[in-house]
């Protein structure tokens, strides 16, 4: 685990404190000892902390230094028709470990019946999220955002396809006949493109008249080749391409 992710509740004028679940694997599987170093990510800032006092249930750190987290070069916004539950999971899971920005969860004509994005679900994803970034040291945490259908996220799309900020939208679909993934992002790196939407189908795919809605928004259809994937698999590896190929 590289971060350490804490709540902005723990930053107590001067110092640190961390208890709970965090507070165990410190001690636990760190290890963490008086004196003891551990950097964390409190908000936009980074903090090199000491550990000052361990306590039963409890760590008080003293603050070395601070720093403003670094943003990306390139951001990224996945927009993911849903997925049955263990599919969704992974998927925002993977996602926070590849530093994407923010994960939007759409609800499609063929996203699967019964699969309620809100509530306690929501709740997992954004845990997820943050576990992600634990692991793979990227500072910003993905956001989780609440679920949009297809003709909201198409209307804000087209507003960030036709702004001239360097911004792009991608249609991952096996239903249209799409760009080059490789050959786009050459061409969209020229452009000096610094922000990139991503949309993934569900299980089965957009519908013909979502396609339609999302190229006519402005959307760049990109297709990975002849072979098919799951949901789930192209949306990591579509998401992951783009983030080693714009980065």
């Amino acid at each position: 685990m590289r971060n350490i992710v804490l709540d902005p509740a723990s930053l107590l004028n001067d110092r640190v404190v961390v208890d709970g679940a965090l507070y165990h694997y410190l001690r636990n599987v760190r290890r963490i000892r008086e004196g003891g170093r551990i950097d964390a990510v409190i908000g936009n800032e980074r903090y090199s902390l000491v550990a000052s006092r361990i306590l039963k249930g409890s760590i008080q750190f003293e603050i070395e230094r601070r720093r403003a987290v670094h943003e990306s070069l390139v951001r990224i916004s996945v927009y993911q028709g849903l997925l049955k539950s263990k599919k969704m999971d992974l998927v925002v899971s993977k996602l926070g470990e590849l530093g994407v920005s923010g994960f939007f969860p759409m609800k499609t004509r063929r996203s699967v019946p019964g699969v309620n994005p809100e509530g306690e679900r929501l709740s997992r994803w954004r845990r997820l999220a943050k576990e992600g970034a634990k692991v793979s040291g990227f500072e910003e945490v993905m956001g989780v955002f609440d679920p949009l259908d297809v003709e909201e996220t198409a209307r804000i799309l087209s507003k960030k396809a036709k702004k001239k900020d360097r911004e792009a939208v991608l249609l991952f679909s096996t239903g249209v006949a799409g760009e080059s993934l490789p050959l786009l992002l050459l061409k969209l790196n020229e452009e000096e493109i610094r922000s990139f939407h991503l949309l993934f189908g569900p299980e089965g795919d957009f519908s013909e008249n979502e396609i339609a809605l999302f190229t006519g928004s402005g959307a760049h259809a990109v297709t990975m080749g002849d072979f098919v994937m799951r949901a789930e698999t192209a949306s990591i590896v579509g998401t992951g391409y783009v983030r080693i190929s714009c980065t």
